[in-house]
Order: C-alpha cells, then sequence, then structure tokens
C-alpha cells in the first residue's frame, strides 16, 4: 500500500480514463471473494452438529423410554440373580437389534432408489459418468 500514490500517477499518466476505484493487496482481494463460502461452510458445520446433536437426544429419549418402561423386568431379573453386567448386556443386545433393523430398512431403500436409478439410465441409453 506503501506504493499506492506512485502506482496512481504511473496509472493515471498511460490510462488517464481509468480510475483506480479500490486498490488492495491479492490476499485482501482472495478474503473477500471467498467470504461467502466460507460463512456457508461454516453455518453448514454448525447446523450439521446441531443435527447430530438433535438425533444423539432422541436416541437418548428413546432408549431411556424403553429401559424406564422396563424397570420392573430388570428388578425382578436382578433379584433372581442376575448380575449388573447381565442386565446391561440384555438391554444393549436389544439396541442392537433396533440399531440392525432400522440400518436394514435403510439399505433396502437405498438399493431400491439405485435400481430405479439405473433402470431409468438404461431405458434412456444415457449412464452417468
Amino acid at each position: 500500500m506503501a506504493m499506492l500514490p506512485e502506482l496512481r500517477k504511473t496509472v493515471a499518466s498511460l490510462y488517464p480514463n481509468v480510475p483506480i476505484e479500490k486498490p488492495m493487496m491479492q490476499q485482501q482481494q482472495f478474503e473477500e471473494s471467498y467470504a461467502k463460502q466460507r460463512m456457508f461452510a461454516a453455518m453448514g458445520g454448525f447446523f450439521g452438529v446441531l443435527a447430530a446433536l438433535l438425533v444423539a437426544t432422541g436416541l437418548y429419549g428413546s432408549h431411556s423410554f424403553r429401559v424406564s418402561r422396563r424397570t420392573t423386568e430388570i428388578g425382578i431379573r436382578m433379584a433372581l440373580g442376575a448380575s449388573r453386567a447381565q442386565v446391561l448386556a440384555m438391554v444393549m443386545r436389544e439396541s442392537l437389534w433396533v440399531l440392525i433393523a432400522g440400518l436394514l430398512w435403510q439399505l433396502l431403500r437405498m438399493d431400491g432408489k439405485r435400481m430405479r436409478c439405473c433402470s431409468q439410465e438404461t431405458a434412456t441409453g444415457y449412464t452417468s459418468a
């Protein structure tokens, strides 16, 4: 920026009709040109973390609701001699079955969508690269 007055004189002597409106360094121009993309990336990251937090809260609520409905059963099992590890394993095993069922459901839905997509490409004669 120290060279700006001399640069103005040189440009004015060579091209008198060309104004220098907003002189800036290359780094400053780069930062200004990517400011919008940087803001959208930050917002995307924020909403991604917010979505993960909401999902975690929902899963925790669902899991605690299912366990609280079975408090009596868990108490009876422990009274009959089940250890804490056995009860915990029972609860986690049932949660794992729910997780597996959800994953299978999503995989089946995804496979159906992919099959429709592929059949449309075949019918039209276009393939994606």
